[in-house]
């Protein structure tokens, strides 16, 4: 009795409340469902963002030396790797340099030549053709000092990247056997999390995850992710200023249906738990028809996107922020719910029955 009580209330058609509860499970809806995919899009774009950073620059997990086979051996299901790193002035311009061989997986697309000598990012290529270049670092001498020294070096392939001039402008190959001691080695550890980094760091190697290599870029974008999840909680917070007025309203409005109820026998605390049940009721449904609308808006939009920009999506629904907001709204409803039974069981019987 106490739900068909409550759904009767709910979509109750005196008053305008039937047209004001359509309106709040609409608002419900399409809030929550554009939320979603705006959160999808953003999930989206920054895992394509944090894969080709792992991809290309900084690895899941990267040990200070050469262990290759050591790794090899202990990880046998990983991308494992060796190179090395330093520092160059390419034609008058600083420039890292990265030392790397056949086994290298850094997400290298080679369009001309190879990396038999000399790898330069397509940028410089279409600036300065296919000619030599000149190269400017520190190298150890025969005495153990490390030195400057210069040469010029025949390029040998073209490359670029998925980072583009993020990454490439600033890189150049060569093969890792023209490294000597005074260049940083690595071995990257491709798959490995921070399990096998506590692990590794407990046995004495030096280790550090992408994220510590990528610190600042991975800040700003859990920042940006923190704001949007704010904003979008603002525009959610419209919503419910709005319905909290209805809730006001309506509670006014049902005052004689309640004292009706009471002389009938119905006791209060089952009224008002009706009366509020039915706001709860308006809000599921509103959360529901989000659900089932964001369902269908998330392959929509990939389609849209791919085929209106060109852009590749893989919008998976966001479960978690789903909760969070579904979550934030109905607790809301019921708090304010809650709060408008508190101020109307203020009145006293009599005075709701003579209008006083």
């Amino acid at each position: 009795m106490m739900m068909l009580l409550s759904l009767r209330f709910a979509f109750s058609s005196s008053s305008g409340h039937r047209s004001r509860v359509v309106r709040t499970i609409v608002m419900t809806a399409i809030s929550l469902s554009m939320a979603v995919v705006v959160i999808a899009v953003m999930n989206s774009l920054q895992g394509a963002i944090f894969d080709d950073v792992r991809d290309i620059r900084s690895f899941d997990l990267v040990v200070e030396g050469r262990h290759g086979d050591e790794m090899v051996k202990r990880y046998p299901g990983y991308t494992i790797f060796e190179y090395g790193e330093g520092e160059a002035i390419v034609d008058s311009q600083a420039s890292l340099v990265r030392y790397v061989d056949e086994s290298y997986d850094g997400g290298l697309k080679i369009h001309r030549g190879d990396i038999s000598s000399l790898l330069i990012p397509y940028s410089k290529y279409r600036d300065s053709g296919w000619s030599d270049v000149s190269l400017s670092y520190l190298r150890r001498g025969r005495s153990g000092a490390v030195l400057p020294r210069s040469e010029t070096l025949p390029v040998s392939g073209v490359y670029t990247t998925n980072l583009y001039s993020d990454f490439d402008s600033a890189m150049v190959f060569l093969p890792l056997e023209s490294a000597d001691d005074s260049i940083s080695f690595y071995t990257a550890i491709k798959g490995a999390g921070e399990r096998e980094c506590k692990a590794l760091l407990s046995e004495g190697y030096k280790c550090q995850m992408w994220m510590e290599k990528e610190i600042s870029l991975y800040s700003a974008l859990v920042f940006e992710k923190v704001m949007m999840h704010v904003v979008l909680s603002l525009l959610l917070v419209v919503i419910l200023v709005s319905f909290k007025q209805h809730t006001r309203i309506f509670f006014s409005s049902k005052r004689k249906e309640r004292a009706s109820l009471m002389v009938l026998g119905l006791s209060e605390r089952r009224i008002y738990l009706s009366f509020i049940l039915s706001f709860m009721a308006v809000i599921l449904i509103g959360i529901i028809a989000a659900l089932i609308l964001s369902l269908l808006l998330l392959p929509l939009t990939q389609e849209v996107t791919r085929s209106g920009i060109f852009l590749e999506l893989d919008l998976e629904f966001p479960a978690g922020a789903f909760l969070l907001f579904s979550s934030f709204m109905a607790g809301s409803a019921l708090l304010f719910s809650v709060i408008e039974a508190k101020r109307e069981r203020k009145k006293e019987l009599l005075e709701v029955i003579y209008g006083l």
